[in-house]
């Protein structure tokens, strides 16, 4: 028994521990950031707000109902209403109490067009939450990839580093034997210093990218933060990677083109909202109210009772308002006159967004074209820059070569591997970003 409890607490105990240092995939970075970044967040309420004023909208239609009581106390003059005499200085009170509603039957079809307006408001809100998920994806994969760019950049120069060091102690063995000048050894640790340096900084870069990303995501958690380890395919570039239809359904139904369309539908119905108040509105308003008063006196003198004033002192009503409007300092032109103008601004703005939308997919393309061009190149330097250090070490090492023309070609190959790996991950970056367009306008197909 007591070695199953043991065994048991070891099992705990390690599901805890691989729990805390849980390692961060690209997909569950950008899932967490569209789920707590804080832009997303408050989009969410932006739509909350949205969906409440359209609801609201739709109530307008509904006639306004409202109870009225009062109570009042006067002195001085009144109105005796019984005899219709003059009273001075006497104390009156009077209650009164009432329902009345009212409705406008015709008003330019105001109601009609706020509530059109409220309904694309809020599918414009949901159109640019669509664009802020992009971005804020697009950014996750971005700075994610970034901090794996840094993290091979340290454990390049780590290993630079290491070998650097190893030459060292073979300088350092050749001064001592008399087989190389001190001039030589000083010049591998001026160099080493420098990779110190570099390393240092490199860390740090590191340590802020990761931070960086901790941000967008809000990753408000005290644990560490550690990314998976990531092996992409760098797979050869095909001009075919970016689906030619996928393309024009981004031209057509881009979130940002969507909603600048929604927002051309919503010019129109502003501008003939704003006729509408040219023209005369009618509306229709009833009531039904009685009231009490202590001036209400009977024959023998006393006050008529409370309850029988109510009943007998009921008074509905209905009324037709017709309201024309003749003079209005030219408002109401100019509102037309500044939605017409505001459809204009917005129709050059869907144009002007088209033509970025495009720019943006077909640099994209050129500049992964280029990149795994240059990547190729890079990876071909590296190797034959790795395969000269391996010489000029073996030169070095019995003694054919100096330490100045060593450290030349060593910091020439550390070059050529820091060139790789930046053009292997800008080409991987652009990768994933083609992806991400090829999902993103998969729901756009019909």
């Amino acid at each position: 028994m007591k070695r199953f409890v043991t065994v048991l607490i070891f099992t705990i105990a390690a599901m805890l521990s691989s729990a805390a240092q849980q390692r961060w995939s690209l997909q569950e970075c950008i899932d967490y950031a569209l789920k707590h970044n804080i832009s997303i967040q408050m989009k969410n309420i932006e739509q909350e707000a949205a969906l409440e004023n359209w609801k609201r909208s739709k109530l307008e239609f509904i006639p306004s109902l409202n109870f009225s009581m009062e109570h009042n106390l006067n002195w001085g003059r009144s109105v005796d209403l019984q005899t219709l005499e003059i009273v001075n200085n006497r104390l009156t009170q009077s209650t009164g109490i009432g329902i009345g509603t009212s409705i406008y039957i015709l008003d330019g079809f105001s109601k009609i067009f706020d509530t059109k307006i409220a309904k694309l408001e809020y599918q414009i809100g949901e159109l640019e939450k669509e664009s802020a998920i992009e971005e804020i994806t697009i950014s996750v994969i971005r700075g994610y990839m970034q901090i794996i760019l840094s993290a091979e950049i340290v454990s390049a120069i780590k290993d630079n580093l290491e070998n650097l060091r190893k030459q060292k102690e073979i300088v350092e063995t050749f001064v001592s034997n008399n087989r190389a000048h001190i001039s030589n050894l000083l010049e591998i640790k001026g160099e080493e210093s420098a990779l110190e340096m570099e390393l240092t900084n490199a860390i740090y870069i590191h340590q802020r990218d990761i931070i960086a990303l901790k941000n967008l995501l809000n990753f408000e958690s005290d644990e560490p933060f550690e990314i998976a380890p990531y092996f992409p395919e760098t797979a050869p570039y095909n001009e075919q990677i970016f689906i030619s239809r996928n393309f024009e359904l981004l031209k057509k139904y881009h979130p940002k083109i969507s909603s600048l369309n929604k927002r051309l539908e919503a010019d129109d119905f502003l501008i003939k909202r704003a006729k509408g108040k040219l023209f005369p509105t009618i509306g229709i308003s009833g009531s039904y109210s009685t009231f009490y008063s202590s001036t209400a006196a009977q024959s023998d003198g006393s006050i008529h009772p409370f309850t029988t004033q109510l009943k007998e002192n009921i008074n509905p009503s209905v009324g037709i308002t017709l309201a024309i409007p003749i003079f209005n300092n030219g408002k109401y032109k100019a509102e037309i006159k500044r939605h017409t103008l505001q459809k204009r601004q917005n129709e050059l703005q869907l144009a002007q967004q088209q033509q970025l939308i495009e720019k943006r997919i077909t640099e994209l393309l050129l500049e992964t074209q280029k990149c795994f061009s240059r990547m190729e190149n890079a990876e071909k330097n590296m190797r034959y820059m790795e395969e000269s250090l391996e010489y000029a070490k073996a030169k070095f090492e019995n003694g054919k070569i100096d330490s100045a023309t060593y450290t030349d070609i060593f910091r020439r190959s550390n070059r050529a591997r820091s060139e790789h790996l930046k053009e292997k991950y800008q080409y991987l970056f652009n990768m994933e970003i083609i992806k991400f367009y090829n999902d993103f306008s998969t729901k756009y197909r019909l």
